[in-house]
C-alpha cells in the first residue's frame, strides 16, 4: 500500500494577497561536508593506531624481549588507550575537537 501524498502548503503572496501553493522542501542531506571530513579524520587516526598496535609486539619480540615483552607492550598500549579515553572528554571540553584530534595524531 502506497503512502498518502501530503497536501501542499499554502502561502500568501506578499503583493497581491492571493493564495499560492509553495513546494514542500525535500529532506536535508544526512551527511554534511564537516561531518564527512570528521569521518575521514577519525578513520585515519584509528587506522594509524591499529596498524601500530599490531606491529609493536612483533617488533618487541624481534628485538629480543620475547613473548613476555610482547605481551607487556600490548598491555601498555591498551592501558594508554583506556587512560586516553577517560581524559579525552575533558580535553575536548577545554580545547575543542580540532585541537584534541590534532594532538592525538601527534
Amino acid at each position: 500500500m502506497a503512502a498518502p501524498i501530503p497536501a501542499p502548503r499554502r502561502a500568501v503572496c506578499c503583493r497581491c494577497r492571493n493564495w499560492t501553493y509553495a513546494p514542500i522542501p525535500g529532506p536535508a542531506p544526512l551527511v554534511s561536508r564537516p561531518l564527512l571530513l570528521r569521518f575521514i579524520s577519525v578513520f585515519g587516526a584509528s587506522a594509524s593506531f591499529y596498524l601500530l598496535l599490531s606491529v609493536v609486539p612483533l617488533y618487541t619480540r624481534h628485538s629480543g624481549a620475547g613473548g613476555d615483552g610482547a605481551g607487556a607492550t600490548t598491555g601498555a598500549l591498551m592501558l594508554a588507550t583506556v587512560a586516553d579515553e577517560v581524559v579525552a572528554p575533558r580535553f575536548i571540553e577545554r580545547f575543542g575537537h580540532r585541537v584534541t584530534l590534532g594532538a592525538g595524531l601527534l
